[in-house]
Formats: structure tokens, sequence, C-alpha cells
């Protein structure tokens, strides 16, 4: 699926104690914000998306449910669509990603192992919008900015000696 995972990973000789958690978290909820942002601006075109496209905006729900979400340590961060009330019972950006067959298209003969479903899909899958969000913002840049954040949250904590 559609999902993306920044993760924080220590230098040699650094324990999780030596870093300001809440200055890591607070940069890294500002990173995932920045590649939530292109990520919802590929899905906003207006319409029907077709094969290989970006998918398309109908309701919005799908880019509302783009949201980044630290990790509880702060290492790490998930920007992903996020399943919401509005989508019903069914994750359908799964749909939307994979791409789906019509409703009551299976037959008796899908029932045998190591068959694919026979059919045509009745909607191809879409383009990877996270993948291409994260190329769009610079996987360079977005390193050299955690490698700054790292630096910062190590300088941010206080060493005292008792």
């Amino acid at each position: 699926m559609a999902l993306l995972d920044v993760e924080v990973r220590f230098p040699k000789g650094f324990k999780y104690a030596d870093f300001d958690v809440k200055t890591l978290k607070s940069g890294l909820r500002k990173e995932g914000r920045e590649i939530a942002r292109v990520a919802k601006n590929l899905v906003r075109q207006k319409g029907v998306s077709k094969p290989d496209e970006y998918p398309g905006r109908d309701t919005g729900v799908l880019q509302k449910s783009i949201k980044p979400k630290p990790s509880r340590s702060g290492f790490s961060v998930v920007i992903k669509p996020w399943k919401t009330d509005q989508m019903g019972k069914d994750f359908y950006p799964a749909y939307v990603y994979y791409g789906h067959r019509g409703p009551r298209t299976r037959t008796a003969a899908d029932n045998r192992r190591r068959k694919k479903t026979a059919g045509k899909k009745a909607a191809q899958p879409r383009k990877n919008f996270m993948v291409d969000a994260t190329k769009m913002v610079g996987e360079d840049r977005i390193e050299s900015n955690l490698a700054h954040l790292m630096d910062k949250a190590l300088a941010a904590k206080e060493i005292t000696f008792k």
C-alpha cells in the first residue's frame, strides 16, 4: 500500500537517552507534513483518473486522510492515508492503489488453488503517490534535514551531573 516510513537511526555510540525526544518529534512531524503536503497535491486533480495516473478527487476523502504520525519513541514518522469514518467499512485507498474487480465477479473456477482470479479488473491500479511525493521533496534534502535534526536534538539535551 502507499505507505511511507521515515526513521532515524542512531550513530554508533549514542543511545536513546542522549537525544531530546521533544525536538526529534517536532522535527520529524515537520518533515512528515512536508511530504504529506506534496502527496495531497498529487491526488488533488478533480475528476476520474486513468490507469497509471495519480488518483483523482471526487469527495476529497483520500486527500484529507493523508497525515503524518510520529511514533511514541519519536524516532520515526509514518505518512500514509489513514482510515477515516467517511470511507465506510472498506479502506478504499488500497482499492485505488492495487485496483479491483467489480462486485460479484468471482466464479467457481476462481476457488481453485494457485490460479489467478479470472476476469479483468474493473479499476486498474493507480500510481504510488507517496513514493513519488518523497522523490519530489528530494531524498537527499530529507536526509540532510534529518541529520541536522539529530544534531539539534543532541545539542538540546542538557547533561547534568549529580
